[in-house]
């Protein structure tokens, strides 16, 4: 017998009833999905596809159109639904009005502003009661020794992302080999639901080391299977179902990103992290220094990376 919306505050989660429902429901969206896929398939014969709309962050979806419609290749947009429109507007302007050519291809979506290190210096001169920081030269190196020894980390670099995804410039980091991370992210920082999974920003060359399909997700959209030799290796990253959603990192994409899971790999063998968006449940992903060192002294993280500078509280 059907049942009223769930009450987050009363109908607490698992929950038979509510779970199902929500199984019922991404399993039809799934069959749905493909066989759209499957007819933009057949009638266009091309191997590419592009996703746009909220609908493109359904990661099983998604991989279902490379494995089972047919298409080679995949594109979606990474602030998909309506928060892509003044992207869209922007290139309206750029091809239409203006008359460019159609040659921007995006890579990247980290598409906000950088911070200048004057208003770096004027957050924590802020914080200064609350903080101690410094700046480092190898900053890579140091971060990548706090997360080997189990520490999380609240890491910010360059221009914040484009869309719902944290993909390393707004990101917490934890070891991904600690069984334990997933609930102590969740205990000391994040605070939401104990089921939801967290996701690996792993080298893009060395995906197949670790997960099975090897499919390239620079935007964090697609999931792929954790090797089941590898899922000892890396607990905090496999979901219920053996899965992850995955991120391909590249010195293109993101270098001081890239080089920061390098060192990591360096200090413990694994090229991946795990990573999750700074911000705590029910609040925005930063945006600014400040926001950055005020979510930092609202919780029980144990370091800030704001860009070269090493924050820890008093």
């Amino acid at each position: 017998m059907p049942r009223p919306a769930r009450d987050p505050k009363k109908d607490l989660l698992p929950d038979e009833y509510y779970s199902s429902v929500a199984y019922a429901g991404q399993k039809i969206f799934e069959r749905f999905a493909l066989d759209i896929a499957k007819r933009l398939r057949s009638v266009t014969g091309s191997e590419n596809l592009c996703v746009a709309g909220g609908c493109g962050l359904n990661i099983d979806a998604n991989l279902s159109f490379l494995q089972d419609a047919g298409f080679k290749h995949l594109f979606v947009q990474p602030a998909s639904s309506d928060s892509g429109i003044p992207l869209g507007a922007a290139l309206y302007g750029h091809h239409v009005i203006l008359g460019q050519p159609r040659d921007w291809e995006m890579k990247s979506a980290s598409l906000g502003r950088p911070y200048m290190e004057s208003e770096i210096k004027s957050a924590l001169a802020k914080f200064e009661n609350k903080i101690v920081a410094r700046k480092s030269d190898r900053v890579c190196e140091e971060t990548a020794g706090f997360l080997a020894d189990g520490k999380i980390i609240g890491w910010f670099h360059g221009g914040s992302e484009y869309g719902p995804r944290a993909l390393g410039n707004r990101s917490i980091l934890s070891d991904a080999r600690s069984p334990e991370a997933k609930d102590i992210l969740n205990a000391r920082v994040k605070h939401r639901e104990l089921w939801r999974p967290f996701a690996a920003s792993v080298l893009e060359e060395r995906i197949g080391e670790l997960f099975d399909p090897v499919i390239k997700s620079p935007f964090m959209l697609l999931t792929s299977s954790v090797r089941k030799d590898k899922q000892s290796i890396i607990p905090s990253l496999v979901h219920k179902d053996g899965t992850c959603r995955t991120q391909s990192v590249t010195p293109q994409s993101n270098k001081k990103y890239y080089e920061l899971i390098k060192a990591y790999d360096a200090e413990t063998g694994v090229p991946a992290i795990l990573n999750t968006s700074f911000n705590l449940a029910g609040e925005p992903i930063v945006e600014s220094p400040h926001d950055a060192l005020d979510t930092f002294t609202r919780t029980n993280m144990d370091y800030l990376i704001l860009e070269d500078y090493i924050v820890t509280k008093r």
